[in-house]
């Protein structure tokens, strides 16, 4: 998936496709590229599966996605 999404091989790549994943949330490269932005803003006291979790929810809800 992460060679078919264009994303390196890193754990906090694995962790944000396997949070995708079960979130629902489709697994486009556009929003991995938006996941993905969002996982540079992520606080370093914010695990990557919640905050990821908290992205997918917000998506889903039709709210803005953002930090």
């Amino acid at each position: 998936m992460l060679n078919a999404l264009e994303l390196a091989d890193t754990e906090e790549n694995r962790t944000m496709i396997q949070a995708m994943q079960s979130s629902g949330v489709p697994l486009t490269k556009e929003n991995a590229e938006l996941f993905g932005r969002m996982l540079q803003q992520k606080p370093a006291s914010v695990p990557t599966a919640e905050w990821i979790q908290a992205a997918a929810i917000a998506l889903q809800r039709g709210l803005p996605v953002t930090a």
